[in-house]
């Protein structure tokens, strides 16, 4: 069977990976030359062909992929290549089956077949309309077709070829450049005149790390600050492994990517400021990186290799390169225009960590909910003041391609004793559903929908607004948007607590 044989049967399989082509498809610099593309997987520019010089061999392109690994054979024919989507169910694990080894292959298939969202229609269409039973073990054909494959005869075009080499030429061993710091918060600027160092040598103990500012740069247009965290090897890898065995049994829920983002002593975000002169300057820009020791990156097992550009910096500063660092230049321009530093004073801040709460299921007004606090112990109670279903006017979304969904459920509540709007929210489980194309209607756009909020009159909808009202103790919230009015929603309360105390820090 070929491509044309197959396209007349007229199977929509935009479901499950492979949309159509049209005649707006364009070619990437990576796309063989000569080649006739059959489809596409609808991101990251992802389509598949067959080449003139080639047969009928069938390629998956990837021009997101590393260099080297941008084609790749995925069947000799049309006919191996439905058996294989037989197999595999979607044609995105047939691209990705390259990076993947048996078992994960076989994880993904799994995943798709348990997936809410899997449609078994156009497969089923494919076994009645092409007689064709799935291939026996996809993985073997993948592996022998793709091990064995001579990619040395696969032709690009002028253009590839002068892009390898000047990927070629990146990969060359990296010479650092004389040492300068600017207020673009570059760690390595390749302009603009370097600041005047300010040696520091403060460290500082906070959040459970260590922390190290050496040096400050006075710039004509502000002053930079660079910060070294220094975070516990011992406590990353376990964690690591803890949230490695998560994944491996499946997606995580919400509640536990929340707990594992608390967890991830790498995870540092702050805010700082400094008072120079008694004048307070704001952070405004930066850059940030990390430096792993090559004995950590072979305990965890991931095959990387030292980042040598963050290398240079720890070196640059004399720090033990044996440790763990989380790097931030933060850059605050001075307005003030203060050309000498007599004082200089840090504040760091730290952002809140994220809590679960309790989930309920289908409110009604009047309704209450009991509940603890998860990080204070306090007892409150949570009391529904609206419920109801609503829709949105299709024309709010400007959008002659897609097709927007447009129910939605939004409440209305009180907390008693009440808690800041900032620190406690109510949101609904699940993301609501993807805009559709208009002319392929089933396949998604994205992978969620946000969740809207609205201000209602008595006539119903008259304004989108991000965000939820500002009537003083009443909460509000809202699903995300569906096709079809939601006959049953589960919601579920989450807490933003700071945890950590702010930090001041004289520094000169």
């Amino acid at each position: 069977m070929t491509y044309t044989e197959f396209k007349k049967l007229k199977i929509n399989t935009s479901n499950i990976g492979w949309e159509p082509p049209s005649k707006n498809d364009v070619a990437y610099f990576c796309t063989p030359k000569g080649a006739k593309i059959i489809g596409r997987a609808g991101v990251d520019g992802i389509h598949y062909c067959t080449v003139r010089a080639l047969g009928e061999t069938i390629f998956a392109v990837s021009p997101m992929n590393l260099p080297g690994n941008y084609v790749h054979p995925i069947a000799r024919n049309m006919e191996d290549l439905l058996r294989l989507l037989l197999a595999c169910l979607d044609m995105n694990l047939i691209e990705q089956s390259w990076a993947w080894d048996e078992e994960q292959l076989t994880e993904q298939i799994e995943a798709v077949r348990n997936s809410e969202y899997f449609d078994d229609t156009p497969l089923q269409a494919i076994r009645e309309k092409c007689g064709l039973e799935p291939m026996e073990n996809p993985f073997e054909y993948l592996y022998r077709l793709q091990k064995s494959y001579n990619y040395g005869s696969i032709p690009y075009t002028k253009e590839y070829y002068e892009m390898m080499e000047e990927v070629a030429s990146a990969d060359a061993p990296w010479q650092p450049p004389e040492w300068k710091v600017t207020m673009d918060g570059d760690f390595f600027p390749e302009r603009g005149k370097g600041g005047r160092e300010i040696p520091l040598h403060k460290s500082f103990a906070w959040g459970g790390e260590t922390w190290h500012i050496p040096s400050a740069y006075l710039c004509s247009g502000g002053v930079v600050v660079d910060f070294f965290a220094e975070v516990d090897a011992e406590k990353l890898i376990a964690f690591r492994k803890e949230a490695e065995t998560a994944f491996r049994n499946g997606h995580p829920t919400e509640e536990a990517e929340e707990q594992f983002l608390r967890m991830n002593p790498s995870s540092i975000n702050f805010h700082p400021t400094i008072i120079m002169n008694g004048v307070e300057l704001k952070n405004k820009s930066g850059h940030g990186d990390a430096w792993y020791p090559q004995i950590y990156l072979d305990y965890i097992g991931d095959g990387e290799t030292e980042d040598v550009r963050a290398k240079y910096l720890v070196e640059h500063y004399g720090f033990d390169p044996d440790k763990i660092y989380i790097i931030r230049r933060c850059t605050f321009p001075n307005e003030a225009k203060i050309s000498e530093i007599t004082s200089l004073t840090l504040k760091m801040v730290r952002s809140p960590e994220t809590f679960s709460g309790i989930h309920f299921t289908d409110p009604k007004v009047g309704e209450t909910f009991d509940f603890t606090h998860p990080v204070h112990g306090t007892e409150h109670t949570l009391t529904v003041v609206e419920y109801e279903a609503e829709e949105m006017d299709q024309s709010k979304f400007a959008s002659d391609e897609f097709i927007f969904p447009t129910h939605m459920t939004a409440m209305q509540y009180t907390i008693t004793p009440d808690l800041p709007r900032e620190e406690v929210s109510v949101r609904a489980c699940g993301n609501g559903d993807s805009p559709r194309r208009r002319e392929t209607a089933p396949k998604p756009v994205c992978d969620f929908c946000s969740a809207i909020g609205i201000i209602r009159s008595a006539d119903g909808p008259t304004a989108v607004m991000v965000g939820v009202p500002q009537e003083a103790k009443v909460h509000s919230a809202c699903s995300g948007l569906y096709f079809e009015k939601q006959e049953s929603l589960e919601w579920r309360m989450s807490f933003r607590v700071k945890m950590i105390e702010d930090l001041e820090i004289r520094l000169i």
